[in-house]
């Protein structure tokens, strides 16, 4: 999570369109922007689903009965589920954002 975090802001500093000349070179850093902002809002969304599910997990190991430590564990599992996916597509916004950032860098006579 935290890789992810600091590829984010790499990306959005490195990629800042007022670098480059080049009209191509603008879009794509427009573009690794864009795409290291969708990263940064899926990263906090799993960080978010993360803490909820180890909440659940507490609370279901803290039960007093099978029926609610069954039902925690079921809410635990759901937000794990829901962290997993969101830090998945920040992990493919993260990916995307490198990608434009590579080809702007390429637009450019550095």
């Amino acid at each position: 999570m935290r890789k992810i975090i600091v590829s984010v802001f790499l990306f959005t500093v490195l990629a800042t369109p007022a670098y480059c000349d080049s009209d191509t070179a603008a879009s794509y850093a427009s573009d690794a922007q864009s795409a290291a902002s969708s990263a940064a809002s899926a990263a906090s969304n799993a960080a978010s689903y993360a803490s909820d599910a180890a909440s659940y997990a507490k609370k279901a190991y803290n039960a007093s009965d099978l029926d609610e430590a069954q039902s925690y564990a079921k809410k635990a599992k759901s937000a794990a589920e829901d962290a997993e996916s969101y830090a998945n597509e920040a992990e493919s916004y993260a990916n995307d954002a490198e990608s434009a950032a590579s080809d702007a860098e390429s637009e450019c006579d550095w």
